[in-house]
């Protein structure tokens, strides 16, 4: 079970990383590094057995899931990252239900940036580029994904 320093560490760390992707489409390196520290931490000190590489576990298959998307160009590699050090907070099964949420979120805000492109093109309010300011800060996906796989999974992790 992740404990309550883990559950505030991640939501934290995804608080600031969400913050930063929004801003300017880059999650810091150091962020990451301080992640993956933490979440070492947080496992190694936890009260359940096999608590370390149940992490790991995750942590595999957070980066593995989110790489595939990477290859075809669809995200970030901060994105990538990020996603591997929640699976190093969650652990496997709930990993792969962060991935679900996180890709229901990323649905909801490209459409949320869909429209808004379609209502700026309409007001005729300037030159829609393809800058990155129009691509996906995917990081706030993340960050909902993983909430709500923390909300519905209360005492399951």
């Amino acid at each position: 079970m992740l404990s309550s320093w883990g559950y505030v560490s991640l939501i934290c760390l995804l608080l600031v990383a969400s913050w930063f992707d929004f801003r300017s489409r880059k999650i810091p390196n150091q962020l990451i590094v301080l992640g993956i520290l933490i979440g070492i931490l947080v496992n190694a000190l936890g009260n359940t057995p096999g608590r370390f590489s149940f992490g790991l576990y995750g942590f595999i298959l957070g980066f593995g899931l989110m790489l595939i998307p990477h290859l075809f160009g669809w995200l970030g590699a901060g994105d990538v990252k990020l996603f591997a050090v929640v699976g190093l907070f969650l652990g496997p099964d709930n990993t792969l239900n962060a991935a679900i949420y996180t890709a229901m979120c990323g649905g909801v805000l490209a459409l949320l940036y869909i429209a808004n492109i379609k209502v700026t093109k309409i007001r005729g309010n300037g030159v829609i580029s393809h800058s990155n300011k129009t691509s996906l800060p995917y990081g706030v996906a993340i960050f909902g994904g993983t909430l709500m796989a923390l909300l519905f999974s209360v005492g399951k992790i």
